[in-house]
């Protein structure tokens, strides 16, 4: 038996810890102590959460000093078994949105909270669902959303089969989008679609909400009659039925909302096409682009009852036509329509945008289009230098509804784009580019230009080049 040194030999500021050897010390088992509640993440958003979190940090030390002691006080008592002692960590939510999750949808969220199922590897909330709940639930954004908003939210994450990219979808929406720059009762409708769409319709309908419209948000945007867009958007998801001719035709209310989702979403992926059909896609990229509250209200009439009211008091109607279930944009053939609108007593169809035995645009009838769509007057300036000091004038007004159109030939044949900007060296404009995926600084023919922004299918093309390829500019009188 070793000798006990006197306590006046000891090294001053150790400890000496004595075990008393029992028979059952070679059976010892190994211990699993959890660890203590996880900090939240440190950004931008989750500042002053965390230094409230680190404030309290005594009172939690003391508190899981405690719990340790308990758990090393009753192990004897545990049966030898292979399974981890895990502490039940409470989530970091208000009681109301407690209390209306169920008893499995928060054991749910406190095992993803907590990670024990996850490699501690993963310290990324692109790849870990503990972190990307975290994040949430500490984002300031989040916390400010209504509790019954945040309760939806929380139990499509729990019940989701795939919670990281609902986790992702949700943190998105919540934190990175327009959606707190509307009334609490918009923030309702929109939860409310995301709740009932499925995962592609979700991201796109994330992608709507990150959309700006110069210096606001999509969902802040109104069609001519006021008719916010959450609302005509709520109203079009959930349609019961659509009117009789398109059901006739084989169609299906979820195959124009999937259209209609995509097109709002992306509008740089509409196929341009050529001649006439081009000029009406540009006409129907600028809609998707600039004004897509108005086309959500297209959307919402032609569904109903095949025609549309246009501001300028006329009536556009889908007309009964064999070939519609052939054609998958609807939209596309809706606009079509404009033209025995604007022109009655001319040539039918889309080619009469394009002047006879030429590959040229019509700006007379172009302008009547343009009249009748967003119900004013467009000046036509066709002399290049005019067109070139107009252009000027207006460089640096970046975002416009209407928005300002331009003609450019290139090997004979005329392209209508959307007028964006105009600097020392270059003119910035924009049109639909289908599936091309070009990047950023990439080049793209007829006429030949830069990318500048492929998600708004913005270009920019040199000034010496745009001087000898502009043919037209389409200005609204404002």
């Amino acid at each position: 038996m070793s000798k006990k040194r006197p306590l006046s030999q000891r090294e001053v500021g150790t400890l000496e810890i004595r075990e008393k050897k029992t028979q059952n010390a070679s059976s010892e088992r190994s211990r699993y102590f959890p660890s203590p509640p996880p900090v939240p993440p440190v950004d931008s958003e989750t500042t002053e959460i965390t230094k409230e979190v680190s404030s309290k940090s005594h009172e939690e030390q003391k508190e899981y000093r405690s719990k340790e002691k308990s758990h090393s006080t009753n192990e004897s008592s545990i049966c030898h078994s292979n399974e981890r002692v895990i502490v039940d960590v409470e989530l970091p939510l208000k009681d109301d949105t407690l209390a209306a999750l169920s008893a499995n949808e928060k054991e749910t969220l406190d095992t993803i909270f907590t990670g024990v199922h996850e490699s501690r590897k993963l310290e990324d909330a692109t790849n870990s669902p503990r972190r990307a709940l975290q994040r949430l639930i500490y984002a300031q954004k989040f916390i400010n959303l209504d509790t019954g908003l945040q309760e939806i939210l929380l139990r499509l994450i729990a019940n989701s089969p795939q919670p990281l990219e609902e986790l992702r979808q949700t943190y998105k929406l919540t934190c990175q989008s327009g959606l707190h720059e509307i009334s609490v009762l918009q923030q309702k409708a929109a939860v409310q679609m995301f709740e009932i769409l499925s995962p592609l319709e979700k991201e796109l309908l994330v992608e709507i909400s990150q959309r700006r419209l110069g210096n606001r948000s999509v969902f802040v945007d109104t069609d001519f009659r006021d008719v916010p867009f959450v609302s005509s958007l709520d109203d079009f998801i959930n349609k019961t039925k659509i009117s009789a001719a398109l059901t006739r035709q084989g169609f299906l209310h979820q195959e124009f909302v999937g259209q209609a989702l995509q097109r709002l979403a992306r509008p740089a992926s509409i196929i341009r096409g050529k001649g006439g059909a081009s000029v009406l896609r540009t006409i129907e990229f600028a809609l998707y682009s600039d004004a897509p509250a108005e086309m959500l209200r297209y959307w919402n009439e032609v569904t109903s009852t095949t025609t549309i009211d246009l501001p300028s008091q006329h009536q556009l109607r889908l007309h009964e036509q064999n070939s519609l279930a052939h054609k998958p944009n609807l939209m596309g053939v809706v606009l079509e329509g404009l033209l025995d609108v604007a022109f009655p007593q001319g040539m039918r169809g889309q080619e009469a945008l394009i002047m006879p035995g030429s590959s040229s645009v019509d700006v007379d009838v172009l302008a009547r289009v343009l009249c009748e769509v967003y119900g004013l007057e467009f000046r036509i300036i066709t002399s290049p230098a005019k067109a070139i000091s107009f252009l000027k004038a207006k460089s640096t007004e970046h975002f416009r509804i209407p928005p300002i159109f331009l003609g450019l030939a290139s090997e004979d044949t005329e392209y209508l784009f959307l007028f964006d900007g105009y600097n020392e060296g270059y003119t910035f404009i924009r049109a639909p580019h289908g599936g091309s995926l070009k990047q950023p600084k990439e080049k793209r023919k007829n006429p030949s230009r830069i990318v500048v922004n492929s998600n708004m299918g913005q270009d920019k093309i040199k000034n010496s080049e745009l001087h000898e390829s502009i043919r037209f500019v389409l200005a609204p009188k404002t």
